[in-house]
């Protein structure tokens, strides 16, 4: 478009032959400038919003595509579990084997030009040892395969999370056409047990954007529900008013519109549907989805879809499993799972 319309100034510019020719130049370097201007803004509307890295270890395998372990690779895993908050399977930091030293888990090289900031956003829920610190979790970045620079850090003397982190990124690392970040441990590992990692983003935040985190239905029902879920703003303007939709495979589309809201980036909302999950009993697929930000479409539609298997029974039957715990005064780890496991118990 801006193409013909800069050749159409041009035939424009011929048609008039009697203009002299320094209002010819004149006018036509004011188009050229016109032209560049917009080409500009386009560009800087382009480097804006992006999201250049979305890792969700769906692959199951560790490292994934295009990641590095730069040591102890073998307390790295890909595992069947979802206790960061994501859906399975996501990355797991075993203690073991027990090393006291620093393990990476880095991400594949990215062209940052052109950029100052950008946000790293992950879950992850770390289950500590027994309190007595001695070693570092977090994020750091490095350009040119040069020296690692700590972007976020903590020392934990207890659990952490599930929560979902955001790191604002804004050293010089940022902007290099070889920039890096790594998830890190550094320190005795024999002093916690497992660090669960998923849903990693690296991401430059767009102007209006809705992001479906979750859907919180029940997998099994009995009876008719509500389809609930969680929304998060990752956009840089506030949402007041968000729509979700949702279908059943080609059965119709049901839509809430939750207004009043005033969510700012990062923040999250509870949602819960109008109209009730109801049908006969089976399997079905349910697709939940933001149709609206604020009244239209927000910019980023990539992460506004979420699926679910759902399962519809006929009735349930109540039954009280045994469970027996085995502990030994050789085995350190042990006592830690029996404090859980009675807690656990006992609710």
């Amino acid at each position: 478009m801006l193409k013909s319309s800069f050749l159409i100034s041009e035939k424009y510019i011929c048609f008039f032959k009697p203009i002299s020719n320094i209002i010819q130049n004149q006018i036509y370097i004011l188009m050229k400038k016109i032209y560049f201007i917009t080409l500009l803004m386009m560009v800087s509307f382009w480097i804006s919003a992006q999201t250049f890295i979305s890792e969700d270890f769906s692959a199951g395998i560790m490292p994934p595509a295009g990641w590095t372990i730069d040591a102890h690779a073998a307390n790295w895993s890909a595992d069947a579990s979802a206790n960061a908050g994501g859906l399975a399977p996501e990355a797991v930091f075993f203690y073991n084997p027990s090393f006291n030293a620093a393990s990476r888990l880095i991400a594949p090289v990215i062209d940052l030009t052109g950029y100052t900031a950008v946000k790293l956003m992950f879950k992850h829920f770390l289950d500590d040892y027994d309190g007595s610190g001695g070693y570092t979790i977090g994020v750091a970045t490095r350009s040119g395969g040069g020296a690692w620079n700590i972007a976020w850090s903590v020392n934990p003397t207890a659990n952490i999370g599930p929560e979902e982190m955001i790191v604002d990124i804004e050293n010089a690392d940022v902007g290099a056409s070889d920039f890096q970040f790594c998830i890190y441990f550094n320190g005795n590992s024999y002093n916690m047990d497992y660090w669960y990692i998923d849903d990693i983003q690296l991401f430059v935040p767009y102007n209006t954007d809705g992001a479906l985190a979750k859907i919180t239905t029940p997998t099994y029902v009995g009876e008719p529900v509500p389809v609930e879920g969680v929304l998060t703003n990752l956009g840089i303007n506030q949402i007041t008013s968000i729509e979700v939709s949702w279908k059943v495979s080609d059965d119709m589309t049901y839509t809430t519109t939750f207004s009043g809201l005033s969510l700012d980036f990062a923040e999250s909302y509870n949602f819960t549907c109008d109209d009730l999950f109801h049908f006969p009993i089976g399997g079905y697929d349910l697709d939940v989805w933001i149709s609206a930000v604020n009244g239209t479409v927000d910019d980023n539609t990539e992460n506004n879809l979420k699926s679910k298997d759902m399962s519809v029974y006929s009735h349930s039957i109540y039954r009280k499993p045994a469970f027996e715990e085995f502990t030994s005064s050789t085995c350190a780890p042990c006592a830690t799972v029996f404090v859980a496991f009675s807690a656990l118990a006992q609710n």
